[in-house]
């Protein structure tokens, strides 16, 4: 059983559609996981651009320098989206990264976005199993 006393500013705070305290941290926990996997996300991707040549190269093909450096930023934004689409497990199909390059799930240039992918989908189970 999860120790609730992390959780005690939560407490005081109440949804009229949550009755169920647990439900209330469940939730909670759910909208951390999205913010973290966003930034772990945005952190691959960005070393991708870095050190992989082939990706940099789709990159600067599609953008000048201006443009790269406003996705910088708009692409965290993009990833929340990306992390709180995986975390409700709605989906998504003919995913392209902020940048405008496809991501086809076989290729090499974005081995840690599917890793990071299969553990967000882990993670949904196995938070939904600690509050329950």
């Amino acid at each position: 059983m999860i120790n609730m006393t992390r959780f005690d500013f939560l407490k005081n705070i109440s949804l009229p559609f949550i009755q169920n305290k647990n439900a209330m941290y469940c939730l909670f926990t759910q909208l951390i996981a999205v913010i973290i996997f966003a930034f772990l996300y945005w952190c691959a991707e960005q070393l991708m651009i870095k050190y992989n040549t082939e990706y940099s190269e789709l990159i600067n093909q599609k953008h000048t320098a201006e443009t790269k450096e406003t996705l910088m930023f708009n692409s965290f934004i993009y990833y929340l989206w990306f992390s709180f689409i995986t975390q409700t497990t709605v989906g998504y199909a003919g995913v392209i990264s902020p940048y405008g390059v496809p991501f086809d799930w076989i290729s090499d240039h974005n081995i840690y976005i599917k890793y990071i992918n299969i553990v967000q989908l882990i993670s949904i189970f196995y938070i939904i199993a600690v509050f329950t």
